[in-house]
């Protein structure tokens, strides 16, 4: 179930990076591009920290079966 969530963390921080670094590549006002950038970069931590916790944890030994 943990690992479950912390995918769907992974899925929603991916979308919300690539939509914002999107929007603040088009937006016609410099006054919007800080904080849209400041959104896509939130995401883009948030979607590195999920994807690396997911592949620390289903990384196992093929020989012992430990982590």
């Amino acid at each position: 179930m943990k690992k479950k969530l912390i995918a769907l963390v992974a899925v929603i921080a991916w979308c919300s990076f690539w939509a914002f670094g999107a929007l603040a590549l088009t937006a016609p006002e410099g006054g919007q591009v800080v904080p849209l950038m400041i959104v896509a970069f939130a995401g883009m931590v948030g979607g590195v920290m999920a994807t690396l916790w997911l592949q620390k944890r289903d990384y196992k030994d093929l020989m012992t079966g430990k982590v």
